[in-house]
């Protein structure tokens, strides 16, 4: 009996090769669901927590009073009576509930609010918008760790925030992930309400 002819034997099947990128990128989404966006999140445009961009920059959560910004921020003195607490137990230095600073109290380009150990800081006429915890990396000044948005609808992304004491007011600097300067330092100063915006026409 003659054997069959090669053409009527059946090859056998080859995965396609598309399949394999499309499995690696669903794997790699499954891996990082979950770390919010700009850190391989869902991208739904919501800020990562504060813990994520912490833990992203390799930094460990600080008191914000305990460093350098706590006289410009009018901290409370450690060691007071807390209010309704105790007289004699020492108490922590914490920042006032919400404190507003600005680079111009009447029409600012530039306006932070401060609750607790955190920081948001609106740049109107660069449509940024960053969300951070104040924060320390070994061998590094402390500073805002958390994340930025340009416009509305962006996905956030990482981002720090350094700031500095500087007479009366704080000198702060946005950069993104990558330490690139996202916009030009600014002195903010404490201004009792937040102004509105005035950008250049």
């Amino acid at each position: 009996m003659n054997p069959p002819s090669p053409a009527l034997v059946p090859a056998p099947a080859a995965a396609p090769r598309w399949r394999w990128p499309v499995a690696l990128a669903a794997c790699i989404a499954a891996l990082l669901a979950g770390c919010g966006p700009g850190v391989g999140g869902t991208g739904t445009g919501t800020s990562a927590s504060a813990a994520d961009a912490l833990a992203a920059f390799g930094a460990s959560a600080a008191p914000l009073c305990g460093g350098p910004l706590a006289a410009t921020l009018q901290c409370a003195a450690p060691g007071s009576a807390p209010a309704g607490g105790t007289a004699g137990l020492p108490a922590p230095a914490a920042p006032a509930p919400l404190q507003f600073l600005a680079d111009d109290p009447v029409a600012a380009r530039a306006v932070a609010r401060i609750t607790g150990d955190g920081i948001e800081l609106e740049l109107p006429c660069e449509r940024l918008r960053f969300t951070g915890t104040w924060g320390a990396v070994a061998g590094q000044p402390a500073r805002f760790y958390g994340t930025v948005q340009r416009g509305d609808d962006a996905e956030a992304q990482l981002a720090a925030l350094s700031a500095a004491s500087d007479g009366n007011g704080i000198t702060v600097l946005l950069s993104g992930g990558d330490g690139a300067a996202l916009a030009p330092p600014r002195l903010l100063r404490p201004v009792p309400a937040a102004p509105p915006a005035a950008c250049p026409v």
